[in-house]
This record gives structure tokens, sequence and C-alpha cells, in this order.
């Protein structure tokens, strides 16, 4: 229930929004609370199967919605929606960076910053739109369906890449700023600070050989 990015910074509201489940799983949709005080849904004519209050089923989910633990996370969910994004980011970082290569430090650097240029320009992309005006849409069979449900999804705009010769631009003023691989060579050592080391090096040496005569087989025997 996306709670948070529609209640602002408003811990009440969200608190306000998230309690009133209870009032709407046995069919009422108002008096809520002060700051929302009915449900956003327009009416519901269909048939529905509500719950009983005071029901042994009303009891369970009261137990849940109404856990000081999870109220009070409730109040700090985040305004904004951040999931989605950040799973999009992560993939654009899996196409710049793939996990199957290894990259030294700078390459790792240099290919992330490309990733976030990337997703900073196509992060938010208006769906596609037909000639006529009609949105584009995209039919989904999800794969825990079986095929006996279908989907639609938007289809967004291609992505574009001004980012690109922004970066050609630089590439050219820094070539013409530093004439000479030595010269540019020197100002990066002198102006980019230094690599972090490994992590392992961080980690507390063992003797190597103390641990292969530590090491035991499953037989709890000595190797």
């Amino acid at each position: 229930m996306d709670k948070g990015p529609s209640s602002g910074a408003d811990e009440e509201l969200k608190l306000e929004k998230w309690t009133s489940v209870m009032n709407h799983i046995v069919n009422i949709h108002t008096g809520h609370g002060t700051k929302f005080t009915q449900c956003e849904h327009g009416p519901l004519v269909e048939d529905r199967k509500w719950l009983v209050k005071g029901s042994r089923p009303f009891k369970m989910v009261a137990e849940v919605v109404n856990s000081g633990y999870l109220t009070k996370d409730i109040r700090k969910l985040s305004p904004l929606h951040q999931t989605y994004g950040l799973e999009v980011y992560h993939k654009i970082v899996l196409h710049f960076a793939p996990k199957h290569t290894h990259y030294h430090f700078w390459a790792m650097y240099a290919r992330t910053l490309l990733a976030a240029l990337h997703y900073n320009e196509n992060g938010q992309k208006p769906q596609a739109c037909k000639k006529d005006g009609q949105k584009v849409w995209s039919v989904a069979y999800p794969k825990h369906r079986k095929g006996k449900h279908a989907v639609v999804k938007p289809v967004k705009v291609q992505s574009t890449f001004d980012y690109v010769a922004k970066l050609m631009t630089a590439v050219v003023t820094r070539r013409e700023q530093f004439p000479t691989y030595t010269v540019a060579r020197t100002d990066v050592d002198h102006n980019m600070p230094a690599a972090p080391e490994p992590l392992s090096r961080m980690y507390e040496k063992f003797d190597k050989q103390e641990l292969i005569d530590a090491r035991k087989s499953r037989f709890n025997t000595v190797l």
C-alpha cells in the first residue's frame, strides 16, 4: 500500500491512512481520522465479502496493522518513490559495469558515473504516444501465471544520449588544455585522490601454513 508518497512528510497523515485499513476491511469508508477522514476510492458497486468487526480474522489483521513496531515505522515512510527508481539505476550500472568483468577502481568509478549520467537523463522518460496521441502499451504475461493472465505495461520513449556529446566536448577541451599525455598524467596525479586500498588489506593477517594445518575435512581428519 503506497501511503508514504501520497502523504508527503506528514507523519500523522501517513499513520491515519495506514490505520484506516481496519475500517475499510469492515466496509467503513469515512471517519478514519482528523487528517484522513475518508477513503480515496470511488463508490464500490460490486459485491464484496467484508470482515466482521470483532471477529477472529479481524483481530488477527488488527494485530498486524496496529503493531507498535510497525506503526512507528509507518510514520517514517519515505515521501518519494525510491524502490523502482533504485532498481532501474542498478540495472543501468550492471549494463555499464557487468559483474562478470573485473574493473580496477578508477575504471569502475568512471563506469558508475556513466551510469548516473544515463539514468539522470533517461530515468523519468514519459510514455510513448502514437501519431494520433494515443499512448503506446505492450502486453506482458507474468511468469507465475503461466500464460493464463496478461497485463499491459507502458512503452516509454526511446532513450537519449545527449550526455555523450557533452563528454566528448569535455575530452576535446582537456586535450587542448593538456597537449601531451605526460602533462595530463601529471595533472591527474596532482588533483585526483589516490585510489583506496583493497578491503582485504584492512583485515587481520593470518599465517597460511597455520590455516592449512587447522583445516579439517568433513570427516574431522586433518588433510
